[in-house]
């Protein structure tokens, strides 16, 4: 959270900002932070969130949209041999809510979520 707000201070267009982060980012409060502050974020995450209305998830919503692109990807298997892996990706701007214990203090943020699994 600190990183987040440090390196946005040193930019004089916070707008143009993006913060990636693994799975140890996958918190609400950074959501909020950077939206906030006006930066972007790409975060790989590790909880399913609650959704639009409260009554579905994230995964619900994206099992809904369509795959939007394919991309075959060159990879490695366990012995080194070249292999490939076809990636879907998806994506849809939702409304995600907080977790039910922060509800009170943070506001349900409207995010474009991408999806992507190998095959």
């Amino acid at each position: 959270m600190e990183n987040l707000k440090q390196s946005t201070q040193f930019l004089d267009h916070p707008g143009r900002c993006i913060h990636i982060g693994d799975r140890e980012s996958d918190i609400y409060e950074l959501f909020c932070a950077a939206q906030e502050i006006g930066t972007h974020f790409l975060i790989r995450t590790c909880v399913d969130r609650f959704a639009g209305d409260g009554d579905h998830t994230i995964a619900d919503e994206l099992d809904e949209v369509a795959v939007k692109g394919l991309h075959r990807i060159e990879v490695r298997d366990s012995n080194g041999d070249p292999d490939q892996a076809i990636l879907e990706v998806r994506y849809r701007k939702i409304r995600v809510l907080p977790p039910i214990g922060k509800q009170k203090r943070y506001p349900a943020l409207t995010s474009t979520v991408i999806h992507s699994i190998g095959s």
